[in-house]
């Protein structure tokens, strides 16, 4: 009894805290399926298979003491906070049914952004992936009857500076809508944000549609 009572006296003495939990690796994955998504169905096919090949991936050596979160951009919700290796088995009956596009869905890229900065200072994670998957053609909210001139500038609410963490080992965009993946690169090249990335050594890429395709396409071929 006295030995059960020391046992517990010696676990109660390390400070447990959910602010900051432990992890090697945090990935980051936010997906857009609003209505700003740029051809839909191909865009759903296309990170459907991002996802396929991430989550492949951390079944192995990748997913250990690794964790995921995924965030969509319409209502922005995690709709996966778990383990990266039990992602793969998560796919069809957890995450699938929560990412369809959404015909009315407003982009709340700003918001979606803004949950995952959070996650990261959460968690005191050696390295962070971000993989953004998405139009990047913020909408806001509400957005009935908007329309949107393009090429849209970044909105002032869309803090992407944030997304390069001192922990940021890579930061890929996917799937951007082609006058959209000019502005985004020459914005965060003008905020000094990428001569940041390139000190940092971070795996960076801006990827439209057909960027996207031949990425997944070069998976398949491995």
């Amino acid at each position: 009894m006295k030995l059960r009572l020391l046992a517990l006296a010696l676990l109660l003495s390390f400070p447990i805290t959910a602010a900051h939990a432990q992890t090697d690796k945090l990935i980051q994955i936010i997906i857009d399926n609003s209505s700003a998504l740029r051809n839909p169905e191909q865009g759903a096919a296309a990170y459907g298979g991002i996802l396929v090949f991430k989550a492949r991936e951390l079944q192995g050596v990748a997913g250990r003491n690794a964790k995921v979160h995924i965030v969509t951009t319409h209502n922005p919700r995690t709709i996966y906070d778990g383990e990266a290796r039990r992602l793969f088995g998560s796919l069809q009956s957890l995450v699938a049914p929560q990412i369809k596009h959404q015909p009315e869905g407003c982009n709340q890229l700003g918001e979606a952004i803004e949950r995952v900065r959070a996650h990261i200072a959460r968690h005191a994670a050696k390295e962070v992936e971000i993989y953004v998957i998405s139009s990047l053609i913020p909408t806001g909210a509400p957005c009935k009857n908007l329309r949107i001139k393009l090429p849209q500038p970044v909105p002032p609410n869309v803090d992407y500076q944030s997304l390069l963490q001192p922990q940021t080992t890579l930061l890929q965009f996917f799937w951007a809508d082609r006058q959209q993946e000019n502005v985004w690169a020459k914005a965060i090249e003008a905020s000094g944000m990428l001569e940041r990335i390139r000190n940092q050594g971070v795996d960076y890429a801006i990827r439209g549609e057909d960027s996207t395709r031949q990425y997944i396409a070069d998976r398949i071929n491995q």
